[in-house]
């Protein structure tokens, strides 16, 4: 019996929204069971290995061999699923410290259920302890105890128990004095926190115990940046972000960042990646500073501080955490004669790990690839940038606001978009934007805005007003999103899952730049007769005297 083929008729009962619809490959297996998308609830299914009618569920790491309707645990559940006591259960989550419904995620024969948190959408499971409370659940393993029973909080119900889980303390990320939300209580290592600012991982620095050390996938820093680097004053630090990222923030000032020649942009152009140089550029400070934190490093801290384009080709081609270094294949990264990769393979390779690999885009060899990658308005080159928003339009459930009628067509025919799902999400990024006061609040949204893809993709229905809803909170920036790429099956050690969210930033600043009726196709041809010496002489004027003090040395 094949599991994958279906006779003619796609439409089968889906044990994530309990409804019969169509259901569209994703991701074919030669070994086993190819990979499904309900295209009503948007989550992934594969074929129950025993019935021929139902979908079993697909999870981040595993599936379900079953369908809801033939596994021994949830097939009693399945007679009324809105109202069975298995699948929706009542209790105190250890997440959000409130009494909230809860809603069946992953069933056990074994172990304790998976549930979601109707409230807060994080995992949690039964407490191994009390009748009433639910633990904490995480991707890697979950807390056997719930907040209350961990002696974490005094008793549910109480005020102050939200300000018991948060620390005050300077952040390493963001440069800022804020509170730090517990994310993970441990007992031999450092408790786990996240900033409310940024939405960083943060740890208490090991020598003053005072500020935030950062952290990351697999590794965590012992001190914070006061403490590996003594001549660093905070406040001082705090000024020159704050200065930089004001001073960089103006329209004039992208179109001058997008104009000027330099070493790096040559690079740039070189090696096939002009297109996504162009777009870091144009960026205001926080929001690359954003991108490089989801790749490991904080810019406010370095000491190219102030050179956009210094900062832009970091981010592309820094050694082992940069965007290239993240997306080559591990022969590309040992073959010395080999190419790094350019914007088109980039592109792909990320689009086909997170959305499946059934994409109307053509993969190209390296060659047709980066021609491809570096010609102006190039339709194969916008046609994949226009497809992954698309796709993520899709994941995410954006349908278009017809109240916004006169403003969405504004929208849509300055992005020049044709795909329905890319116009949804432009309108949906753009009627966002449009009465903002400043470039600077515009890319803080950006960031926020990209940030909606953590509830959205985590297979939690969650409307995206709701998530742009929270996005909007005037913090510096909001919550992206370690967890977010197992949302769009990128595990949380997998390389190119380091790489969605700094994607969905770039390709956002696209179509904020088209709003803004600046196109970068028009600043991507670089005029040949300027020879290389040209270029090293233009970058040996320091950019960085936009900024009205001394830059100190941080290294």
């Amino acid at each position: 019996m094949s599991y994958d083929l279906f006779s003619n008729n796609r439409n089968r009962k889906c044990s994530w929204c309990f409804k019969e619809c169509e259901q569209e490959i994703v991701k074919t297996s030669l070994f086993g069971r190819s990979k499904f998308q309900c295209k009503k609830c948007r989550n992934n299914t594969l074929v129950c290995m025993v019935c021929s009618t139902g979908m079993a569920r697909s999870y981040d790491h595993g599936s379900d061999r079953m369908c809801f309707w033939c596994a021994p645990q949830t097939k009693s559940a399945m007679d009324d699923p809105d109202n069975s006591p298995y699948l929706n259960v009542e209790g105190y989550c250890s997440w959000c410290l409130k009494m909230s419904e809860l809603t069946l995620y992953k069933p056990s024969l074994i172990g304790r259920n998976s549930y979601t948190c109707n409230r807060c959408k994080k995992k949690i499971l039964k407490c191994r302890l009390c009748k009433t409370g639910y633990s904490r659940g995480y991707a890697s393993y979950n807390d056997e105890l719930c907040a209350k029973c961990d002696k974490t909080i005094p008793d549910w119900e109480k005020e102050e128990n939200s300000a018991l889980l948060k620390k005050g303390g300077w952040c390493s990320w963001c440069i800022e004095f804020c509170d730090h939300t517990l994310d993970q209580k441990n007992v031999m290592r450092r408790n786990v926190y996240t900033c409310d600012n940024c939405a960083n991982r943060t740890l208490f620095c090991v020598k003053c115990k005072k500020a935030m050390t950062r952290g990351g996938i697999g590794w965590d820093d012992n001190l914070c940046i006061t403490c590996y680097s003594p001549n660093i004053n905070w406040e001082d630090l705090r000024m020159l972000r704050h200065e930089y990222s004001n001073t960089q923030a103006t329209q004039e000032k992208t179109i001058e960042n997008l104009s000027r020649f330099s070493k790096y942009r040559q690079k740039a152009e070189i090696c096939g990646m002009i297109r996504p140089f162009l777009l870091l550029v144009s960026m205001a400070p926080p929001l690359r500073n954003k991108i490089a934190n989801e790749l490991g490093w904080c810019i406010y801290t370095e000491d190219y501080i102030g050179d956009p384009h210094r900062e832009a080709w970091e981010i592309i081609h820094a050694h082992s955490t940069g965007i290239q270094a993240r997306t080559n294949k591990s022969y590309e990264k040992v073959n010395p004669f080999g190419d790094n990769c350019n914007w088109y393979e980039i592109l792909f390779r990320v689009a086909e790990k997170a959305f499946g690999n059934f994409m109307d885009a053509q993969h190209l060899d390296h060659e047709l690839s980066h021609i491809v990658s570096t010609e102006p308005a190039s339709n194969q080159m916008e046609g994949l940038e226009e497809e992954f928003i698309e796709r993520l339009s899709i994941k995410m459930n954006i349908e278009l606001n017809t109240a916004d009628g006169c403003d969405a067509e504004q929208i849509r025919d300055k992005t020049g978009f044709t795909r329905e799902a890319a116009v949804n999400y432009s309108v949906s990024l753009g009627t966002s934007i449009l009465h903002l006061p400043s470039r600077l609040d515009i890319a803080l949204y950006a960031a926020r805005h990209a940030s909606a893809v953590i509830p959205s993709l985590a297979k939690v229905l969650v409307p995206v007003s709701s998530a742009l809803a929270t996005a909007a909170t005037p913090l510096f920036i909001v919550g992206v999103l370690s967890l977010a790429k197992a949302g769009v099956d990128l595990g949380l050690g997998d390389t190119l899952g380091r790489l969605f969210v700094p994607i969905v930033i770039m390709l956002n600043q696209r179509i904020i730049l088209m709003l803004e009726e600046i196109d970068i196709n028009d600043y991507m041809t670089v005029d040949r007769d300027i020879k290389l010496n040209d270029f090293v002489e233009v970058d040996e004027v320091d950019d960085r005297e936009i900024l009205n003090f001394e830059i100190k040395d941080f290294e």
